[in-house]
């Protein structure tokens, strides 16, 4: 059986959600827990302006707090519907700001 999974979203997958994520999965494995995190953006053409695979705010924030980044250099990556149904819990990380793009870009 898969280890259930908690996807968090943003708007484009380079600041919130990525710390959400690599925090979550850095706890979990110390704690041992059965879960295991990934994260999305919702609308990533509206962070075009973004540069490189992570924000360095992000990877600041994580040393800051002891968490090893080295999983986290990947480049952001679009949600999809079926991430959507597969997650075992959805986190948006700014609900004002992310219901209106989630009913945006995947209406129902």
């Amino acid at each position: 059986m898969a280890e259930p999974r908690v996807l968090f979203l943003c708007t484009g997958n380079y600041f919130r959600s990525r710390f959400a994520e690599i925090l979550f999965n850095h706890h979990a494995r110390s704690l041992g827990l059965g879960w295991r995190a990934d994260s999305r953006g919702i609308a990533l053409e509206l962070g075009a302006a973004n540069i490189g695979p992570i924000s360095a705010h992000t990877l600041r924030g994580l040393a800051e707090c002891g968490v090893p980044v080295q999983e986290s250099q990947r480049f952001p990556l679009q949600l999809t519907e079926p991430e959507l149904r597969r997650a075992g819990h959805v986190v948006a990380v700014k609900e004002a700001e992310h219901r209106p793009l989630l009913d945006w870009k995947f209406p129902g």
